[in-house]
């Protein structure tokens, strides 16, 4: 993971500040605490809220935001998963966060943050390569998302109504130029049929003729992804460490009694006429603009000049001139704790924006700690150190992660399987879990089994068809394309910034990695291609004709879930019934859905995988219990699993308190109208009660991660790990 540093920005309730064009283009005649644009390394940046402060999102998230707000259609994207560190954290690997664009909000199990868009002025304000081109779209009665007025090299995007053309004749331009330089709220457009009113604070367009509201939408074009020039160690702003107070500056003003006075208050005359309207923020704004310029104040008896080059006020009524000064100093009432963040990174790194990617390997020792290779373990034995460190099992991972890998220690020979994760001792065969994790991880006090996965980051490649659904590239059985996402993933990494060429039945296409699209070179036809990353198994990432990496072929366009309707004659339809009916023979269903949730499938594949490496002696099994529940909660289910804080439960958490299952469809149904079959991973478990919130372990310090009502013969399990179960179909009865 590519930890982010956390920077100093400005309090939330002031306007999103635009990202310096100067400083990218190594031109900004300012430093970070004078500009009033935003240093950074890319012209976009995604920050969250936390206490009142704007905080940037790792990198890779700031990327993976950007090119899906980028998508006309998109609504939101739920973010990947990351690499926990120790300490307090606002996320969590179990946590999924989804990043909601219409109301800019970042969700979580339970949390929900505030996010915003910084970017550079628009391309209508500053022609700049590094400006922002935006576009504008409205939503059409089928519910796609419209380019307003016809794009260059794009097929016209208009409805005909009456042989009458309701392509408007204001064009994307035109509204940006309306927005952007003309700062209108409200704008009225037309075509040859209707008049239009766009309305830029509610983001709605309104048919004058029949009152009819869509939603509009204004999204940046595919631009360059090439980062500034500037310093790193100049970007915005220092990171905050939790003994340190804000760094802020104040004006004053050399009275008559050579006393400096704080600008806004009064002096020692103590005369309230003369003091100016104009406070020391709005002089440092002025100061950031032009540190030479000048600009004048105002008091109610007199008018003065203040001259930034010379560091004087004059008062224009009577040319008394005063000495100014700017004097920094450290607001304490601003200080902030953050040591919830450090699950992002370093607070105290000061090295630029981001910290370097990069990944370590540990191994598990007897004691329960994770020790990074290369080190000696808790048990003190200086021969068992590997002479191999973790640096060279990284870069035998990269080239070969599909081989073996055989190391030695002074007395012992170790074999490395990166697909089960697992350390064998040849001489002892002795076995052990190794992971790995982003660099910086320091080992999690052994904690690691609770609270991480052996994950590994894959691409894929996908591209856009007209009905707006996406397609992995190598996907389709009846196309024969040259290249696999693979492939293209291979060229991305080794040459970003030349095109890709190859076939598809024969057609050659090019593959343009800076505008992100794809052309046939025949027909001229550009469809938008996708980097989707996704956290896999190690199992998964060095198989690739794994479930993991082949869970889904297509990703519906801005949405986290998809159902499809069972027919009577598919064959999942078939075996779902006989097994519903095998606890409840009466059961009729009106309709059976197969659920695609990838995130959450991908969550639990990756923890089954971790399991069962971390607790080989542990016959997991992956069963298919049953969760009845109301109507209401079937859509919060599809998307973001069961959880009983939200959902309920029938059974008054007389086995626990956690997510409830039966093995008896008739027991889980009851009185509801809502079956959910879900896939359950059952390990170790024991009896629960009504204050069970988290399994013991057992004699052997091993954790149990299920309860139930009866060991002998149980038939209700109560979970208490999402990343544990999976809903697969869910039944309307």
């Amino acid at each position: 993971m590519a930890s982010s540093v956390w920077k100093k920005l400005p309090k939330s309730g002031t306007p999103a500040p635009n990202i310096c064009i100067n400083f990218l283009n190594n031109q900004c005649p300012n430093n970070k605490g004078t500009c009033l644009g935003v240093h950074t390394k890319y012209p976009f940046l995604w920050q969250m809220e936390v206490r009142e402060k704007w905080h940037n999102f790792p990198e890779f998230h700031n990327k993976e935001l950007e090119l899906e707000y980028r998508v006309a259609s998109s609504d939101g994207v739920q973010l990947s998963g990351v690499d926990p560190v120790s300490g307090e954290k606002h996320f969590d690997q179990n946590e999924r966060w989804y990043a909601d664009f219409d109301k800019m909000t970042l969700k979580g199990d339970e949390k929900r943050f505030k996010i915003r868009h910084l970017t550079t002025e628009s391309r209508v304000l500053n022609n700049d390569g590094f400006s922002t081109k935006y576009e504008w779209f409205f939503k059409d009665e089928k519910s796609r998302w419209i380019l307003y007025g016809q794009s260059v090299g794009q097929p016209k995007q208009s409805k005909k109504k009456g042989g009458i053309s309701l392509q408007t004749t204001s064009s994307s331009d035109d509204i940006e130029y309306q927005v952007a330089v003309n700062n209108l709220k409200v704008w009225s457009i037309q075509s040859a049929y209707n008049k239009y009113e766009l309305n830029f604070v509610n983001m709605t367009q309104t048919n004058q003729q029949t009152n009819v509201t869509r939603a509009i939408r204004r999204r940046p074009v595919a631009a360059t992804n090439i980062s500034g020039s500037g310093s790193p160690s100049d970007y915005t702003t220092s990171p905050m460490s939790d003994d340190c107070a804000v760094k802020k500056y104040k004006w004053q003003f050399l009275d008559e009694s050579n006393k400096w006075i704080d600008y806004g208050s009064v002096s020692c005359r103590n005369d309230p006429s003369c003091v100016v309207t104009t406070t020391s923020s709005d002089i440092e704004k002025e100061f950031a603009k032009n540190p030479q310029g000048n600009f004048r104040i105002q008091s109610a008896r007199n008018q003065y000049t203040v001259d930034f080059s010379s560091m004087t006020q004059t008062n224009l009524t009577t040319n008394v001139t005063r000495n100014i000064q700017r004097v920094f100093y450290a607001d304490c009432s601003l200080m902030k704790k953050f040591s919830a963040l450090s699950f992002f990174g370093d607070e105290d790194r000061d090295e630029g924006e981001f910290a370097d990617d990069g990944h370590e390997w540990f191994f598990l020792d007897e004691n329960n700690q994770w020790v990074k290779y290369g080190q000696m373990s808790s048990g003190k034995d200086q021969r068992c150190i590997p002479t191999h460190g973790s640096d060279d099992i990284e870069k035998h991972f990269l080239t070969k992660s599909g081989e073996i890998m055989t190391i030695k220690s002074s007395q012992h020979t170790y074999e490395l399987n990166f697909t089960t994760m697992i350390q064998t001792n040849l001489n002892t065969r002795v076995q052990r879990p190794m992971c790995r994790m982003a660099k910086g991880w320091n080992g999690g006090g052994g904690n690691l089994g609770e609270t991480a996965l052996s994950l590994q980051v894959a691409y894929e490649w996908y591209f856009k068809e007209d009905d707006g659904s996406w397609v992995k590239h190598g996907s389709g059985t009846a196309s024969k394309c040259t290249v696999s996402f693979s492939d293209i993933e291979k060229h991305f990494n080794l040459n970003p910034k030349t095109n890709l060429t190859f076939n598809v039945n024969g057609s050659p296409y090019v593959m343009n990695f800076t505008n992100m699209t794809q052309t046939n070179v025949n027909t001229g036809k550009v469809n938008e291609i996708y980097r989707r990353k996704q956290l896999v198994s190690m199992s998964a990432a060095s198989n690739p004709s794994s479930t993991t990496q082949n869970m889904f072929t297509r990703v519906p366009s801005g949405k986290k879930v998809f159902t499809r309707l069972l027919k009577p004659s598919d064959g999942e339809y078939t075996k779902c019934l006989q097994h519903v009916r095998k606890s409840n023979p009466n059961c009729i269903p009106q309709n059976i859905y197969k659920i695609h949730n990838p995130h959450l499938k991908t969550a639990f594949e990756n923890k089954k995988t971790f399991m069962e490496g971390m607790y080989p002696n542990v016959a997991y099994k992956d069963e298919l219990l049953f969760h009845g529940t109301k109507p209401a909660n079937v859509q919060a289910i599809l998307e973001e699993n069961i959880d009983w804080r939200l959902h309920g439960t029938s059974t008054g958490q007389t086995v626990g308190r956690g997510a409830y299952f039966s093995n008896s469809a008739q027991l889980s149904l009851g009185y509801r109208k809502a079956l959910f079959v879900c896939r359950v991973l059952i390990g170790l478990f024991t009896t629960g009660n009504s204050s069970t919130v988290r399994p013991a372990k057992n004699a052997n310090n091993q954790p149990y991660d299920t309860t139930v009502n009866q060991p002998n013969n149980p038939s209700i399990f109560v979970k208490y790990d999402t990343a544990e179960y999976y809903p697969e179909y869910y039944l309307e009865c």
